[in-house]
């Protein structure tokens, strides 16, 4: 199984936990608790918006970096790079090509690989769609 699910946008991490758009925080942070998958987190305004930072997820011969964005309590996007392990070299704008076949928009959201507009290091963005 693929890390992100083209077809509804769910990340799915070793654990195994599925973060869906529009999962509620409190459900993530406790199923990250239950996992025992490390994270910390930023909050903003009372907790209405922030991020989840989760370092050294292993999945597809890759460690990835993936900071998990809500708003209003829900989650609203995505943001990730990774490392490849050795011997499975990949640009981080193939696997993404890869990943959506040259399909940039979905019913759910939209899948990126860009680079950060003030660090200029690539990232992958995963932008849900408001409900």
């Amino acid at each position: 199984m693929s890390l992100i699910d083209i077809s509804n946008g769910n990340l799915h991490l070793p654990g195994p936990v599925t973060i869906a758009p529009g999962t509620d925080v409190e459900l993530l942070k406790q199923q990250l608790n239950e996992k025992q998958i490390p994270f910390t987190q930023e909050d903003h305004y009372n907790g209405m918006f922030g991020s989840f930072y989760l370092h050294g997820i292993k999945a597809e011969n890759k460690t990835f970096k993936i900071e998990v964005h809500y708003n209003k309590l829900k989650t609203s996007s995505l943001s990730m790079d990774f490392s490849c392990d050795e011997g499975f070299e990949i640009s981080l704008a193939d696997w993404v090509n890869k990943l959506k076949g040259g399909v940039d928009k979905f019913a759910w959201g939209d899948v990126v690989a860009d680079f950060h507009p003030r660090f200029d290091v690539p990232f992958i963005s995963v932008v849900y769609k408001k409900e």
